[in-house]
C-alpha cells in the first residue's frame, strides 16, 4: 500500500476514496447519512414508537405518576437548573422514585 492511501477494507462500504483524492459517500452511505440526519432533526424515529395505543388506561396513569414523581425530585430540579454540570449526589439519585 502506498503512502496516503487508506485500505478501504477497514472502512464500511459507505465510504470510498483516499487521503490524497479525498473521501466521498457511496450511494449506500448517502442513504445512511440522510436517515441519520432525519433522526437527528426529529423528522424520523430511530425505533418504532411503542404501541402506546395498546396500553391500558391504568398503565398510562401509573407511568404518568412515575414521571411526575421523577420530575418533582431534587435530582431532576438540580439537573434542570445546571444540566450536565449538576452536582447530583447518590442519595439524590436513589431518592428519585
Amino acid at each position: 500500500m502506498s503512502a496516503g492511501v487508506i485500505e478501504l477494507s477497514h472502512f464500511p462500504p459507505d465510504i470510498q476514496g483516499s487521503t490524497a483524492a479525498g473521501f466521498s459517500l457511496t450511494t449506500k452511505g448517502l442513504e445512511l447519512a440522510e436517515k441519520t440526519a432525519a433522526v437527528l432533526t426529529g423528522k424520523r424515529r430511530l425505533f418504532a414508537k411503542p404501541g402506546l395505543d395498546k396500553l391500558g388506561g391504568e398503565m398510562r396513569t401509573r407511568a404518568g405518576r412515575f414521571v411526575s414523581s421523577l420530575e418533582s425530585s431534587e435530582a431532576f430540579e438540580k439537573f434542570s437548573a445546571d444540566g450536565s454540570a449538576a452536582n447530583i449526589s447518590e442519595f439524590d439519585f436513589r431518592n428519585m422514585s
